[in-house]
């Protein structure tokens, strides 16, 4: 490439050997190509190329995630440059980094040109910006895309592909505007010929997570019948809970791999012989990717770093065999990831502050932005106004928001996002007065209420200490719980009537085969908290309300409560005695989710040795889902670890035990959060910016704000720009100092 950097004025036989040498890298196998780096495309199209090759060049970029600099390669000439059959993939790749008026513009006439004159699947990339990037209100761009969808339709093909693509892209609009709708009337009917039937696989999901699980498994049934691969990808994403594990077989094929892996990422937690196929279908994909294309590389990079897989793709960096361009955004991004964890922090923000400004849309690289800007000191203000600065305004549920409003303590501000944000929004929508945005004040006996409760089961139970409330202002109230508190509920509220609707994450999807009979007419967050049980309650009831409802009052001061109160108590109280003398400490130290960025607020079971070796203290493991190394670690160290007990699922048990201690020292997870419920004092540890700052004020409180019952103690220097193991050491030191002054009252 130096060669053709210096090829002089690029006129005459100098150009033509540069324009020839070039054409042939962008009409090649583009992709095998390990020489033409994104650096060296960048350069060239510094230079005065030719327009169809600038756009060669600048999809090359695009597709590897520098989306700025395609951005620029592409606007460095205008529009009217380049050949017509390129001016709307230039238009989509330039619309691609975010709108803005122009884009806004651009896209528009786009529009008005691919209607009048057809250019074959370029309006299904015209829809998909319109859904994914427009800020047009939703009227504007719900009407470009009926536009586009209706005079539309793929070159060839029967007409009931057509009906298929169409309604594909009508139901994508839908959800991505987060409205409220009936999926069945944007599909073609279903027809008889299995055969035909099965080509509406592409519904499967939309229509299983807008409650129409019966019709999707008769979809699946058809698909069976004619393409047994892709029926066993889509059962293991949409129902793996209904598939044997003997029809799994890991392909060679390494895209098949990639397909398997995301589908088998909900089943991993199953079982020992899941978790071992899991394990398999990663070792394929690292054996066969140094071998794979540059293309092919960088979506097995971003799918491993999107499943929190950071570690096995690393590995798949670092095996000796891989070709060595890194000059993808996505093992950029893993190369910054490993400056962080080898506690170079302040480096690692500037190469992730350098891939943000790039490809605002490499989540890992924003995450990592923000825990080694936390790491070096800033606060979430601070780097809230950087993320603002480098890719503008992030949506209003956006974590980088909620954790600005987390440690300003601005939960009246974060209870206002969240009705604006993309879980309630529909829902919001649809209720309209109906949904409560401020807390009455005034008491409504003769009113009812639905209490949704969602997010994750700590967070509802944190919620309990507002439910005393809920009864004291509404004569009738329903709520939803997770089934598994159902009767926890009721003992402690019986006024309440209490609808358990099952609820999952990504990563502890071992329950998806429950989720089903979800409510019709939503998606998006929505599917996954209420089933259509809930709805002749949502449609009778006078009031809906959330948990924000309730904070946001609370932050404003139209609502008091105690910080220190038992919102539940256990039927079983007595079951578990004292067993020795001293404080009963109970202990847990991460969460069952602990992939990815997420480890990083969660510690390891031997940082707790210290705390665990003091005397006089009775020690408990209240951890849950442990592994054969930490239940070794508990032997050794005399941690008393419950039998008979199943600290994930048997909550009434759970409460009984918990009830039992003193206090409970470790990480804000569901056992800490019921202990805290329970009344019992709750010890969490700050051993980091996002485990101290976000819950009490940016560190100038040691009360937790979310949760009742418990304060959050640090460490003594709190510099984090420090080898997390030096913070972890200072703060279990501290906590260690606190403790023993408890033993000597």
């Amino acid at each position: 490439m130096a060669h053709l950097l210096k090829q002089g004025d690029h006129g005459g036989a100098g150009a033509t050997g540069f324009w020839h040498a070039t054409k042939l890298k962008a009409k090649g196998h583009l992709f095998r190509l390990v020489s033409l780096t994104p650096q060296k495309a960048i350069a060239i199209t510094s230079l005065p190329v030719p327009a169809t090759v600038r756009f060669v060049l600048a999809r090359h970029l695009d597709r590897f995630g520098y989306q700025r600099s395609a951005k620029a390669a592409l606007k460095a000439i205008p529009l009217t440059r380049y050949p017509a059959r390129l001016q709307t993939r230039a238009a989509l790749i330039i619309g691609g980094m975010g709108p803005d008026d122009d884009v806004e513009q651009l896209m528009a006439d786009i529009c008005d040109r691919v209607c009048d004159a057809p250019e074959a699947g370029v309006w299904r990339e015209l829809l998909s910006w319109y859904s994914d990037y427009s800020t047009l209100p939703d009227a504007d761009r719900f009407a470009a895309i009926e536009r586009l969808a209706a005079l539309h339709f793929p070159n060839g093909g029967s007409a009931f592909r057509r009906d298929v693509a169409i309604s594909k892209a009508r139901v994508a609009v839908r959800q991505s505007v987060n409205i409220h709708f009936d999926i069945l009337e944007l599909l073609p009917a279903f027809p008889e010929d299995p055969k035909r039937l099965a080509q509406l696989y592409p519904f499967v999901k939309p229509l299983r997570i807008c409650g129409y699980s019966a019709e999707a498994t008769e979809i699946l049934t058809a698909l069976k019948t004619v393409d047994r691969k892709r029926y066993l990808h889509e059962m293991l994403r949409n129902f793996p809970g209904l598939v044997d594990s003997s029809e799994i077989q890991v392909p060679k094929n390494a895209k098949e791999q990639v397909n398997l892996l995301f589908a088998m990422f909900s089943m991993a937690g199953l079982s020992a012989e899941h978790r071992g196929i899991f394990q398999d279908i990663i070792s394929a994909i690292q054996a066969s990717f140094p071998d794979e294309r540059l293309k092919n590389r960088h979506r097995i990079l971003k799918l491993l770093t999107k499943l929190g897989l950071q570690e096995e793709a690393i590995e798949c960096l670092n095996r000796a065999d891989n070709p060595k361009n890194e000059t993808l955004m996505s093992a950029r991004s893993l190369r910054a990831w490993e400056r962080y964890y080898a506690y170079d922090f302040s480096g690692a923000a500037s190469e992730f502050e350098k891939i943000v400004l790039e490809a605002p849309k490499q989540p890992d690289a924003l995450d990592g932005f923000r825990f080694s800007l936390a790491r070096c000191g800033k606060s979430m203000s601070e780097i809230y106004d950087r993320i603002v600065d480098l890719v503008g305004t992030p949506r209003v549920d956006s974590e980088a928001n909620v954790w600005r409003h987390f440690e300003q303590g601005s939960f009246d501000e974060l209870g206002r996002h969240y009705r604006k944000g993309s879980r309630w929004k529909a829902l919001d929508e649809y209720l309209g007065q109906r949904m409560i945005r401020t807390w009455p004040t005034d008491l409504r006996a003769d009113k009812s209420l639905l209490f949704i409760a969602d997010q994750g089961v700590g967070d509802e139970i944190r919620q309990y200490r507002f439910y005393k409330e809920l009864t004291r202002v509404f004569g009738t109230v329903h709520a939803t719980c997770d089934p598994r508190l159902k009767q926890l509920l009721e003992f402690n509220f019986p006024e309440i009537t209490f609808h358990p609707v099952w609820r999952t994450r990504l990563g502890l999807t071992d329950r998806v085969h429950r989720i089903d009979n979800r409510i019709k007419g939503f998606s998006g967050a929505l599917y996954n908290i209420l089933s259509e049980d809930i709805r002749p309650l949502l449609d009778s009831v006078d009031y809906v309300a959330n948990h924000f409802s309730l904070i946001a009052a609370e932050a404003e001061e139209n609502l008091k409560l105690p910080t220190k109160i038992a919102a539940i108590t256990s039927p079983q109280v007595e079951t578990y005695k004292k067993g020795g003398k001293g404080l009963r400490v109970g202990v847990v130290w991460r969460s069952s989710l602990f992939r990815g960025a997420r480890r990083l607020m969660y510690l390891s079971v031997e940082a707790l040795e210290p705390l665990v070796k003091i005397d006089g203290v009775e020690f408990h493991c209240i951890q849950h889902g442990l592994t054969p190394e930490e239940k070794a670690f508990c032997d050794a160290n005399g941690l008393v670890v419950p039998q008979g007990i199943d600290l994930y699922d048997d909550f009434d048990a759970m409460a009984a035990y918990i009830s039992s201690m003193d206090l409970v020292i470790g990480i804000s997870t569901v056992p800490a959060e019921l202990a805290a419920a329970l009344g019992v004092p709750v010890w969490f540890m700050g051993f980091s910016p996002e485990n101290l700052n976000l819950r009490t004020l940016g560190g100038t409180t040691e009360q937790d704000q979310l949760t009742p019952n418990a304060i959050v103690i640090g460490p003594e220097n709190r510099d984090f720009n420090r080898p997390p193991q030096e913070c972890i050491a200072d703060n279990v030191r501290v906590v260690c100092q606190r403790l023993l002054k408890e033993t000597q009252r």
